[in-house]
């Protein structure tokens, strides 16, 4: 018997690349949205935008939820 090498070139097939491409999307999308909306505080409604936050609406970042205390930003 003889062995014959591996070639290591071989190119992954379509559908495992695809594959790959999706798991790293949606590890990605996690870690952004742990990061987003479980390490930023969550936020009243009524809460106001402190002085020089930046204009986006509460929503982009914060979990906005009723009875969440609203804190004083001193505006």
């Amino acid at each position: 018997m003889t062995e014959e090498p591996i070639d290591s070139n071989q190119p992954l097939p379509l559908w495992k690349r695809a594959m790959y491409v999706v798991v790293g999307f949606l590890a990605v999308a996690g870690l952004a949205f742990v990061a987003v909306h479980v390490m930023i505080l969550p936020v009243s409604p009524d809460q106001e935008k402190p002085a020089g936050h930046f204009g986006r609406p509460c929503v982009a970042c914060h979990i906005v939820t009723e009875g969440t205390d609203v804190i004083d930003v001193g505006n």
